[in-house]
């Protein structure tokens, strides 16, 4: 669920980044990769040591039941 959350976070940002001209590309695109980035190896890191935590921001919507 959570790695649901992280594609269309990743999604979102590419899509607004890219539609954005230049403070999208400059700005919007490195900083929210950055940030998916980060989350994904804190999930990566949380899935290795056994433990579900919810990641920051994403980790609160529930897609699939």
């Amino acid at each position: 669920n959570q790695h649901l959350n992280l594609l269309i976070a990743s999604v979102i940002v590419s899509i607004v980044g890219i539609a954005i001209p230049v403070i999208g590309w400059l700005i919007i695109l490195p900083v929210g990769w950055l940030i998916l980035f980060v989350f994904a190896i804190m999930g990566l890191i949380n899935a290795m040591n056994g433990q579900m935590k919810p990641l920051p921001l994403i980790g609160g919507f529930k897609l699939l039941k």
